[in-house]
Parts: structure tokens; C-alpha cells; sequence
């Protein structure tokens, strides 16, 4: 039985209050995934603080005086990047290249089958590397750099190095943008934690799973990163600012407002005050 437009939950109807939302910065017990939730309440989507580097970053620097405000630049450009993610989108559109024409969903789905495919394959070869390396008697510990060196000769090999060079992009050209933060208590801990590290570390997957089990424990509710994400919507939006400055911090194309911004008394309050004065 289809379901009716209305029975379909949008990622607004879990967006957690502004008070859930600093419970759950607050009660976060790593800085890793303190920053990580920051910056998907500072708008960025959960693909995006997945490939956020350092360089990304202007807070107290050159750039952030000279435009009086800290601001996140997204993306870096030519940022080459092998995570999984950016090997599937990479891997389709090699695929779609080398079959022209349309592509219905089935076809996109049996292609991503082989991708996944492809993965389990690289693993079961490192998997296999390290276990004759031990039977050798040799106790390698191996390192991030040497993975990757695995994984570019396995692609060369499947006739895949296009991929060794692929660029992560944001999902749409309206994803490439500057967001401000006006938080400096949130910007201070980004800059903490990017001085240390050039990258946030935590893939797509990890930062579902630990914001979802955060939720839980703090909240005893349902949270996810677009849920975050849509808190930081709701607050932008009763902030008075214009559509075209939501559509810009959020990186939408298009006003997604009806799929993240929810009614909120409390702001509403806030809101009647400003505007109602006598």
C-alpha cells in the first residue's frame, strides 16, 4: 500500500529542540564527534563534515579578519579523495560514460552491486596479504599510506586508476559555498580540533551511527545528521533571515524549508516579541 504524502516523516519532525540540541554538544564525550555534530548545526551536510579538512577552516586567520566573521570555505578544489563513498560515485560515472544513453534506477542498482562487489574483493586481498605476511613470520604494523597503495594497484589492476584520482564535490554546485559562524564557543572548538587534525576521520556511516546511538542516550529520542542539520534550518529561518540566505548557508538550490523547517513555539515567542513591540 503506497503511503500518503502526509504519513511521510520528513527529517524536521526528529529535528532536536535548540535545548536538545546544546544537551547533545555538551554531552558528547570526544571532541572528534563534538566538531562533527558542530558543524552539521553549523549546516553542513553529513557529506560534507565527512570530507571537511583544516584548510577548509578560517577562524581567526587572514581571511576571517579581512570578511569580520570565522566562515567554513567549501570545498577545497582538486581535494582528491578514495573513501568508499567517492570511489562509488566515481566508479558510475565511469560506468555511465562507457554506456551512453539513459540509465533507469535497475541499472544504476546492478552497477552498484558490482562496486560493492569490487570492495568485498580489495578486502579479502589485504585480508589475504596480511595473513601470508604472519605465516612468513613477519609482523607488519601496516599504515594508512600503505592501504592506500594497496588500493591504487588494485584499481590500476581492474582497469579502474581513474579512480585513484577522483575529486570529491559537494552534492550540488549550490553546495559550494562559505558558512558562517557566528558561534564562537563552536568556532573555538573547531579550530581545537582542526589545529590537531587535517581531517574529522569519521566516515558518512560512523557519523550516522554515533549521532543516532548519542540521541538515544541523551535524548532517549530519535536524532541523525540530517535531523541536526534541519535544527540549524529551523533556527535560520526564524532568525528573519531572507529565503535566499537560508537557500545559501544550507547549500539548496532550491527553498527545501518545507522538508526541514518545522513550527517551534519557543521561537515563535522570540520572534512576536521582535516584531510585536509597541
Amino acid at each position: 500500500m503506497t503511503k500518503k504524502k502526509e504519513d511521510v516523516q520528513h527529517c524536521k519532525e526528529f529535528a532536536p529542540t535548540l535545548d536538545e540540541m546544546t544537551l547533545l554538544i555538551e554531552g558528547t564525550p570526544t571532541l572528534q564527534l563534538k566538531v562533527a555534530q558542530i558543524l552539521l548545526f553549523s549546516n553542513l551536510r553529513v557529506g560534507e563534515v565527512a570530507h571537511a579538512q583544516s584548510s577548509w577552516m578560517h577562524i581567526g586567520d587572514k581571511q576571517a579578519i579581512h570578511e569580520s566573521a570565522n566562515y567554513i570555505d567549501i570545498p577545497k578544489p582538486g581535494q582528491v579523495c578514495d573513501c568508499w563513498d567517492c570511489l562509488l560515485q566515481g566508479y558510475l560515472e565511469i560506468q555511465q560514460d562507457l554506456n551512453e544513453g539513459k540509465h533507469p534506477t535497475k541499472w544504476f542498482q546492478e552497477e552498484q552491486k558490482k562496486f560493492y562487489k569490487l570492495k568485498r574483493s580489495f578486502k579479502r586481498h589485504i585480508k589475504n596479504t596480511i595473513k601470508k605476511e604472519k605465516k612468513a613470520g613477519k609482523h607488519i604494523e601496516h599504515s594508512k599510506s600503505w592501504l592506500k597503495r594497496k588500493l591504487h594497484a588494485f584499481l590500476t589492476d581492474k582497469g579502474l586508476d581513474k579512480l585513484n584520482k577522483y575529486q570529491w564535490q559537494p552534492k550540488t554546485d549550490s553546495g559550494k559555498r562559505w558558512v558562517w559562524l557566528l558561534n564562537d564557543e563552536h568556532s573555538n572548538l573547531i579550530k581545537e580540533f582542526f589545529d590537531e587534525n587535517t581531517t574529522i576521520g569519521l566516515s558518512r556511516r560512523q557519523i550516522y551511527e554515533k549521532i543516532k546511538s548519542l540521541g538515544h542516550k541523551i535524548l532517549k529520542k530519535k536524532v541523525f545528521p540530517h535531523s541536526e542539520r534541519s535544527t540549524s534550518a529551523i533556527r535560520i529561518s526564524y532568525s528573519g533571515a531572507s529565503e535566499a540566505t537560508v537557500n545559501n548557508q544550507m547549500g539548496w538550490k532550491t527553498n527545501l524549508a518545507k522538508d526541514y523547517v518545522k513550527s517551534d513555539s519557543k521561537l515563535a515567542l522570540v520572534d512576536l516579541k521582535n516584531k510585536m513591540k509597541t
